[in-house]
């Protein structure tokens, strides 16, 4: 907002993309993409992405958590031990006008204006059982969620289409979504994002 040049560090993966995702949306009338922002020391290829999910799990799973800008609402973001299937969520409105309620403090209420709700996140760096596909859809009802999102590799894309809940959500933004969606490593190294309203904060 001062027109300084400035470079952040920070020693966590989540955090590096929570911070650019929380940059464009702050500048929207610039436009800014994610290219726009450089980051250094996160995976910049699926071969980075490959040996990230093989060295440190937890990791990949902080990484792919803040490129989508999701949050933790379950657990603390990057806080180790269970988290009953949510690595993290991705709040959204089903209005603009339920903004207005977000900035009063009623998170997650239904209102007048709209709702305030959330995608579950679920990141696996590794196989994906139909069983992990089938049980999202349970996990996203259980924690009040209006969708659910995995995050995997590309080869176990065909396990997430073939097993997931046959489901659509409406909107009045985007139409109609599915329930369950699957977003691949590769694509999300690409710059794609899940399709969901895009009235939401990125942290």
């Amino acid at each position: 907002m001062l027109n300084r040049q400035w470079i952040g560090i920070d020693i966590s993966q989540f955090s590096a993309g929570l911070v650019r995702n929380r940059i464009i949306d702050s500048f929207k009338n610039k436009q800014l993409d994610r290219t726009d922002i450089s980051v250094i020391g996160c995976p910049l290829s699926v071969v980075d992405a490959e040996e990230l999910a093989k060295k440190n799990p937890f990791e990949f799973e902080k990484w792919a958590c803040g490129e989508v800008g999701a949050q933790g609402l379950f657990h603390a973001p990057g806080e180790r031990g269970a988290d009953g299937g949510v690595d993290g969520i991705i709040p959204f409105y089903t209005s603009p006008k339920a903004m207005d309620s977000y900035r009063e403090g009623s998170w997650l209420k239904k209102t007048k204006t709209g709702e305030s709700t959330f995608a579950v996140v679920q990141v696996k760096g590794g196989k994906v059982t139909p069983d992990s596909v089938k049980a999202l859809s349970t996990t996203v009802r259980e924690s009040g969620g209006k969708c659910g999102v995995m995050i995997c590799f590309e080869k176990y894309m065909n396990t997430v289409e073939n097993n997931r809940e046959k489901k659509f959500v409406e909107d009045w933004e985007v139409g109609k979504y599915n329930f369950i969606q699957g977003l691949s490593v590769e694509d999300l190294i690409k710059g794609k994002m899940p399709i969901l309203p895009s009235s939401r904060f990125a942290g």
